[in-house]
């Protein structure tokens, strides 16, 4: 195998020499911090040293090579590396947390050739699709039976219950212009193996959905737990995941509960049971947010744009 570095190809060195390559190369940016387009202030306190160790080490399998790659083009050039941190940063981990927000990153690399991206709006489909899981399906991480089952038992252990998005609908959010879109999804191609066509236009389909709590929902879109293979076994069961939670907070499952997904209606099928490689991806990103310290600024950047918004509006969420 061979390593893009500059236009060129370099013999491919192991993996240990690799990895001290890429740390020895971000102790180059230390002192530098992330810096976006927020309204109240651009710098944040994210350290980019920090973020790039995270990039790395919460890199879903088969993007290291990507990761690694991308730095090692930077040579160590300080300025190089805070612009490659805030590419990702402003371009997957703001976008992906952000739940239906605009994020201007102001940072929008377009990829050649260009990425299309289908705009697809939400339909009634989706919402109703909370009835039909309500009469079929128990949830997966709580266990607890859901309004609208059969023989649910006591009153106490009813849940209300939504759907959730795992790759969220702000990544195709038609608040986006197409160079903000095409440098989401040029990483997250490269960065989540997933093409733009594998979820573009199917955002609401089966696969990326999973039946949850209102307070499960919630907290998983601020990326506090997620789902990763099953760690006790080699090679995973497929489709079994165990919960991993980065920040315990109302509403968060119990860490370590192992669930298993599974069609009620044919069991044997597995074509509407959620895509592993989103879940790798929303893992990913979840590993990331936390072990980069930036889990408390985003929260609150997200909240200084949307009051930036409400003034600019008399007072009036757009």
């Amino acid at each position: 195998m061979s390593l893009h570095v500059d236009g060129l190809i370099a013999p491919r060195s192991s993996l240990p020499e690799l990895l001290d390559q890429y740390k020895s190369l971000i102790k180059e940016a230390k002192g530098l911090c992330i810096t976006t387009e927020n309204p109240k202030s651009t710098k944040t306190p994210v350290s980019v040293q920090r973020f790039l160790k995270a990039m790395l080490d919460c890199a879903p399998p088969g993007a290291r090579d990507y990761v690694i790659n991308s730095i090692l083009a930077t040579q160590g050039d300080p300025e190089k590396l805070l612009l490659q941190a805030n590419i990702w940063f402003n371009n997957i981990i703001i976008p992906m947390r952000a739940s239906g927000e605009k994020t201007p990153s102001g940072i929008t690399p377009k990829p050649d050739p260009p990425i299309q991206v289908e705009f697809t709006p939400r339909t009634v489909k989706f919402d109703e699709l909370v009835k039909f899981q309500i009469q079929l399906y128990r949830t997966g991480v709580t266990r607890l039976p859901l309004i609208g089952c059969l023989d649910v038992g006591p009153e106490e252990s009813r849940a209300y219950v939504e759907l959730a998005h795992i790759i969220p609908w702000s990544t195709i959010s038609r608040k986006k212009d197409a160079d903000e879109l095409h440098a989401t999804w040029g990483i997250i191609q490269q960065f989540g193996g997933i093409p733009p066509s594998d979820i573009t236009g199917r955002i609401n389909e089966p696969f990326n959905r999973l039946v949850m709590t209102l307070d499960e929902h919630h907290s998983f879109d601020r990326f506090d737990w997620c789902l990763i293979p099953d760690p006790y076994h080699i090679p995973p069961i497929p489709h079994c995941y165990m919960v991993r939670v980065h920040e315990k907070m109302h509403g968060t499952p119990v860490d370590g509960t192992i669930v298993t997904f599974l069609d009620h209606r044919d069991p044997g099928d597995t074509t509407h049971l959620p895509d592993p490689r989103f879940l790798r991806l929303h893992a990913a990103v979840a590993g990331i947010i936390h072990m980069s310290g930036a889990a408390e600024y985003i929260a609150k950047y997200l909240q200084d744009l949307r009051e930036t918004r409400v003034l600019a509006t008399d007072g009036e969420l757009p």
